[in-house]
């Protein structure tokens, strides 16, 4: 396809500022056939996310990360606020014991929906793509606000759960987009900044709303909050693109196409065969994942058992499709081969696993074994995000200096990981002060932070500026299969270890209480400290945590051998892609 230059120059151009990393000259428009930079075929939405890039000064930069805080800032706030009234609105139905089925089934589909809206940023640009996930992000804040039954209100978390995740990702690609490889990992880590001030925040405020304004008007006021926050960002991207198109510097979209062209186009540049394939796989495996444990027989029911050889054939079955049949490939064939590519995935994987195995179980064993209040143990759980985040500015500041990303996650992310879990299996026991406990948060929250940000920058790395939503929402999968995994583990030694272990420590006149304590964690509060039968339910715990910790442990050596086995890539050198921060 010709590239589509116009026959002579606007009456009145816009400015073009000058890049030096730039290897497409200032005003030049951006071929839609191919891109000799990155030898590939540009889509039409990256071809207006490189055209913007021209366009924007350090200024508009400048007002656009300003933007950028404002959202996430929001976003973090409003998904805590929902997270945490999320018992509240389940129990208004009386329907409490469906809140950890509503949330898989809004992470799910959510996850789900990250393959198709990575195409879909390809193919339509940055502005219309974020406009669609603030619409149903809202949608959904409507819907919890008015919703009457459970099965509204686990619609309704689909809908937000979606939004939310897709403006997140939509930020961090436009990041991706204005930030060079070595500045990259520094404003990542910046635009996650919020989270400091939010881990805070949310939870005052939905005690504040309870006493209040009640839950419905609590939801139905973010359904104005984040348009009004959101659509500036979505402003600021529309804006350039028109300046973009007017000045000629990208190739014309498909608007003056008949509606049958259209469906053919949209058809072969969404790789429809493949993101189909690629979504049942994925979509089958997670659900084998989290329904096991509704099935009587567990892993050995046939439905169980059919998901899991199903949903992996089909993810083979994409990985040949991509190789030999795909015309316009969603990760083409030399980044699926990528062994960056492959242990980066395998890292994420493993490593939010490894989190879920200990994770899953840690809030209940502040409660009962160390008496913290729940306020209180939220706060320790928020040592996580709030130490990932400062770490992860620590990370992009090291990067800037010229320090390896693999280096830094070999000698200082594992090294971390494996001192925090390491004391926190040496002081699992009920008489370790709290001190000792937020140490071993702190040591693994840096540990993580950096390890996130390594893992994100290092697979945009290897690829055009292009593959990049791809690669990312493919990431965030991984994630999504490591927690349903761990989660997994982290039932499987619960349901064996705890109801044994408590069977030894209780004391022999009570042993008849014990399927009691085991289903219910209001009747372990209800013994009192001190206690025999309170004694024996915080060793079980103990126990039972240190055999989560030591699968963890073994876990995060295969995580070792991941970072091993990527390319070091020394981002300084990169210079084909486009930012200009």
């Amino acid at each position: 396809m010709a590239s589509a230059t116009a026959t002579g120059p606007p009456e009145k151009r816009p400015e073009i500022a000058s890049d030096e990393h730039n290897d497409q000259q200032p005003g030049k428009p951006v071929d839609e056939a191919f891109n000799h930079a990155e030898g590939e075929r540009l889509q039409h939405g990256v071809q207006i996310a490189q055209a913007a890039t021209q366009l924007w000064t350090v200024k508009q930069l400048a007002v656009l990360y300003v933007i950028i805080f404002l959202v996430q800032f929001v976003q973090l706030f409003a998904n805590g606020v929902v997270s945490t009234l999320s018992p509240y609105v389940t129990s208004a139905f009386a329907s409490h014991s469906l809140l950890a089925t509503s949330q898989v089934v809004a992470s799910l589909c959510s996850g789900l929906t990250q393959l198709p809206y990575a195409k879909l940023m390809d193919i339509w640009g940055r502005p219309k793509s974020l406009a669609l996930m603030i619409l149903c992000q809202t949608i959904g804040f409507i819907m919890l606000a008015a919703c009457r039954d459970v099965q509204t209100y686990c619609a309704a978390r689909v809908f937000f759960q979606t939004g939310y995740r897709g403006i997140i990702f939509t930020v961090l690609i436009i990041i991706a987009d204005t930030s060079t490889l070595r500045h990259r990992a520094f404003w990542i880590a910046a635009a996650s900044t919020p989270t400091i001030a939010t881990s805070w925040l949310f939870g005052p405020a939905t005690e504040s709303i309870g006493r209040g304004i009640g839950w419905r008007w609590g939801m139905g006021v973010f359904a104005i909050v984040i348009p009004v926050a959101c659509c500036p960002l979505c402003g600021f991207l529309y804006y350039y693109q028109r300046k973009s198109e007017e000045a000629n510097l990208t190739a014309p979209s498909t608007r003056d196409l008949s509606l049958i062209k259209q469906i053919i186009f949209y058809v072969n540049e969404f790789d429809v065969v493949g993101l189909f394939i690629l979504t049942l796989g994925l979509a089958l495996f997670l659900l084998s994942l989290s329904l096991y444990s509704f099935e009587e027989d567990g892993w050995q029911s046939p439905m169980i058992i059919c998901f899991i050889i199903i949903g992996g054939l089909l993810i083979i079955a994409f990985v040949i499709h991509e190789k030999y049949w795909a015309s316009v490939s969603f990760m083409p064939w030399d980044l699926i081969k990528n062994r960056t590519v492959f242990f980066t995935y395998s890292l994420d994987c493993l490593l939010v696993a490894s989190f879920s195995i200990w994770a899953t179980y840690f809030l209940s064993m502040l409660i009962i074994v160390w008496r913290q209040s729940i306020t209180h143990s939220t706060y320790i759980l928020n040592i996580h995000a709030v130490g990932a985040t400062v770490s992860g500015l620590f990370v992009g500041a090291a990067v800037l200096f010229g320090v390896r990303l693999k280096h830094l996650a070999a000698f200082v992310a594992m090294p971390l990981m494996f001192l925090g879990a390491g004391l926190l299996y040496h002081f699992c026991l009920p008489s370790t002060k709290m001190g000792y406990m937020i140490m071993t948060q702190v040591f693994l929250a840096c540990g993580m932070g950096t390890l996130i940000i390594a893992m994100q920058v290092t697979v945009m790395a290897v690829a055009s500026q292009q593959r990049i939503p791809a690669l990312i929402a493919t990431e965030t999968l991984m994630a999504d299969i490591g927690a349903a995994l761990g989660s997994a583990i982290s039932g499987a030694i619960w349901a064996d270890v705890f109801p044994r272990k408590l069977a030894q420590f209780l004391p022999p006149e009570n042993i008849d209480l014990a399927p009691e304590i085991f289903s219910s964690l209001f009747v372990q509060l209800s013994y009192a400290p001190g206690s025999a039968i309170r004694d024996a339910i915080n060793m079980a715990y103990s126990a039972s945590l240190r055999y989560m910790l030591i699968t963890a442990l073994c876990l995060y050596a295969a995580c070792m051998f991941c970072i091993l086995c990527w390319k070091n890539v020394e981002l300084g050198k990169k210079g084909r892609e486009r930012g200009r921060l």
